[in-house]
């Protein structure tokens, strides 16, 4: 269904590939959103793999997003935003679990990073450190900001994508998620309220787009 020229809402039994392919055929200033960070991981490794990228490390022009705020020398930087990579080095090590790199980006920027993940590499979660005490150690010593844990830039979760605006959105969602207790549970909104979860999430993903958003629900 096509509302206007802005909005187009449909039902599709593969939501996550139609939101693929439609980012393929114009990706310039799009983001794909959906909720789980599981299908989020899904749908960018999709993505790398159809623009023939191989390797976790990002490419050079790879769009990354940071994880957490954090400081550069050239000022702060912010959770959600997303950069275009220019290069990766390796970077300083806090103990034996914590490897990190420096992540320079295509507009001059020198990220102190992590890219292991919590679950996965780039999952944008930081590792579990099984000893902080040495970790906090190293990391004195170091005199090193706060490494920013990394993810991939095609797909983002409302949560991730809060603040920023795009050209065009796209948002996907299984037809498990539709269902989820979760996703349909009631919320209390500041002035005591209750409204859906879903309605909220939705409303915060479908304010992201500027000209165009299209919602693609799993059937």
């Amino acid at each position: 269904k096509n509302i206007g020229e802005s909005y187009k809402i449909c039902r599709s039994a593969t939501p996550g590939m139609d939101a693929i392919e439609s980012w393929l055929k114009d990706n310039d200033d799009h983001i794909l959103i959906t909720w789980r960070n599981k299908l989020r991981m899904a749908a960018n490794r999709l993505v790398r793999k159809r623009l023939g990228y191989e390797g976790v490390i990002p490419n050079k022009s790879e769009p990354v997003m940071l994880c957490k705020n954090g400081e550069t020398d050239s000022g702060p930087i912010l959770n959600g935003e997303i950069h275009f990579a220019e290069e990766f080095r390796e970077g300083a090590h806090f103990g034996k679990e914590v490897k990190c790199m420096n992540f320079y980006t295509d507009m001059g920027l020198n990220i102190f990073a992590n890219t292991q993940g919590r679950e996965e590499p780039m999952d944008g979660g930081f590792p579990n450190v099984k000893d902080w005490k040495e970790y906090m150690a190293h990391f004195k010593i170091s005199r090193l900001p706060d490494p920013i844990p990394l993810t991939y830039g095609y797909v983002s979760t409302a949560h991730k994508a809060q603040g920023s605006e795009y050209r065009r959105v796209s948002i996907f969602l299984a037809a498990e998620d539709l269902q989820n207790e979760h996703f349909r549970k009631d919320t209390v909104l500041p002035n005591g309220q209750t409204m859906p979860f879903a309605t909220r999430w939705l409303y915060t993903s479908l304010t992201r787009a500027k000209s165009q958003v299209s919602l693609i629900l799993g059937s």
